[in-house]
Parts: structure tokens; C-alpha cells; sequence
């Protein structure tokens, strides 16, 4: 289990986490089915983070999804996405747990949801 399934399962009882290592395995499960929220990293192998949200911006998805990057030219590339989407926002590496709890409670504050209030605590 990494470090952000980690997180989520602490911090959010009601989350089921999906995890994949291979971004286009990732692809073809969001061509599946809609998650309730997504959480992508901006640099992977095949697909990066940055083609898979502006892919979803395309399809106009609007569940909550948090691009996460280290490197300063995944933000600069993704910003006319994230200006366009509210749904979507970035959050800079290395953050810490309350960077990303804070993130997700920001989202799921905002959302229509129902199914994605499980979280406990306030943000």
C-alpha cells in the first residue's frame, strides 16, 4: 500500500481506494466507470497525469481530481485545465498528509455527491 492509500484509509472510513501502476490500465477503467473522486500523478509511464485529466476535461468529467506533481512543468502545462474545470486542482510534491486531507475535504465540500461524504473530521 503507498503513501496516499495510506492517508485516504486513516483519514476517509468510507473510501474504497483503486489503485493502479500502470496509467493506461488506469485509462481504460475511467473509460469504464466514473470514480467518485481521482487522485493522478503528473509524471507516469505511457500516460501521463497531465493527458489523463486533460483526456477527462475533453470528456468533461466532473467528478473532484487532484493532480499531484513535483516537477514545476506539469502545473504550468495543466494550468488551462485546471482555469476551465473547477473540479480539478493541483497540489504540489512533496505535500504532507494535512496538504492532502485539506485538498480532499476542499472538494468534497463542494460536491454534489452524496456518496462522497464519507470522510470524518472537519478540513
Amino acid at each position: 500500500m503507498d503513501y496516499l492509500e495510506l492517508i485516504i484509509r486513516d483519514r476517509f472510513e468510507n473510501f474504497t481506494v483503486q489503485a493502479f501502476q500502470d496509467s493506461k490500465e488506469a485509462w481504460r477503467e475511467l473509460l469504464r466507470a466514473d470514480p467518485d473522486f481521482l487522485i493522478v500523478d503528473g509524471v507516469m509511464a505511457g500516460l501521463t497525469g497531465v493527458d489523463i485529466v486533460r483526456r477527462l476535461v475533453d470528456r468533461k468529467a466532473t467528478y473532484p481530481i487532484i493532480l499531484v506533481s513535483g516537477y514545476p512543468p506539469v502545473q504550468q502545462s495543466v494550468q488551462e485545465c485546471l482555469d476551465e474545470a473547477p473540479n480539478i486542482s493541483f497540489l504540489r510534491k512533496p505535500f504532507t498528509s494535512e496538504e492532502l486531507y485539506g485538498e480532499i475535504c476542499k472538494h468534497l465540500a463542494t460536491s454534489d455527491n452524496p456518496q462522497q461524504q464519507g470522510w470524518n473530521g472537519e478540513p
